[in-house]
């Protein structure tokens, strides 16, 4: 039996959660996954490569899989980066202000995070990753999401719950089913390659954007009604 995901967050509920996750070490990376909807695996498998700050775009190319017995023995890793199953869920997508933000925060992170780590660092060109570099494991990023949650007094989630709460405001931003479908990268939208390697369409841009606005309005408001 499937978990039922929490509902849509109220006002106060989407402040503190922002919040929340900014001064923890993997708040960049619950930030990105609220803001942008992508899935566990598509994220912690997100290379700097795949990134333009710039730009504001990133590419959706892998996801994190986990080895474990005959598969970890024959690959020499307990972990690999794979294609995406379905090619919708290969994608190009924009990046919204807090989403770019989120990221810029966490090179800085990873940067001091080499040099005290030193020699230890294993380079990976990951974004996302533990403070020696390896990949993110879905169980730890999970339980400390969990203390986050706790210590803001807000209700429990699912990691996927972040995916189901950007689905959620990009609905209320835009009101565009079709925008919310491409975005989250769903196997019934009918893409084609050629949209990886064509500029973001306009349409999913001021989607992304909408979401940000969204959440600024409804967090100010909370704010200055404080």
């Amino acid at each position: 039996m499937h978990k039922r995901s929490v509902g849509r967050l109220d006002d106060d509920q989407l402040a503190a959660l922002l919040g929340a996750l900014d001064p923890h070490r993997l708040g960049s990376f619950w930030t990105v996954m609220l803001m942008t909807g992508l899935r566990f695996g598509e994220a912690a498998a997100l290379r700097w490569e795949d990134v333009s700050l710039d730009d504001a775009i990133l590419r959706v190319e892998h996801t994190l899989t986990r080895l474990s017995g005959d598969a970890a023995k024959r690959e020499g890793w307990t972990w690999k980066l794979t294609p995406p199953k379905t090619d919708a869920s290969r994608r190009r997508m924009p990046l919204n202000a807090t989403a770019v933000a989120a990221l810029k925060l966490q090179k800085v992170r990873q940067l001091e995070a080499k040099v005290l780590t030193g020699q230890a660092w294993e380079e990976h060109g990951l974004v996302f990753t533990t403070l020696r570099g390896q990949p993110l494991r879905e169980a730890h990023a999970l339980a400390e999401f969990k203390r986050v949650l706790a210590a803001a007094k807000l209700p429990q989630m699912r990691l996927h719950d972040l995916r189901h709460q950007f689905a959620t405001l990009v609905h209320e931003a835009t009101q565009s089913p079709r925008a919310a479908q491409e975005l989250l990268g769903h196997a019934r939208i009918a893409t084609t390659m050629d949209i990886y390697t064509a500029p973001v369409p306009q349409v999913l841009r001021d989607a992304s954007e909408n979401v940000d606005a969204l959440v600024k309005r409804r967090t100010t408001r909370k704010r200055e009604a404080s």
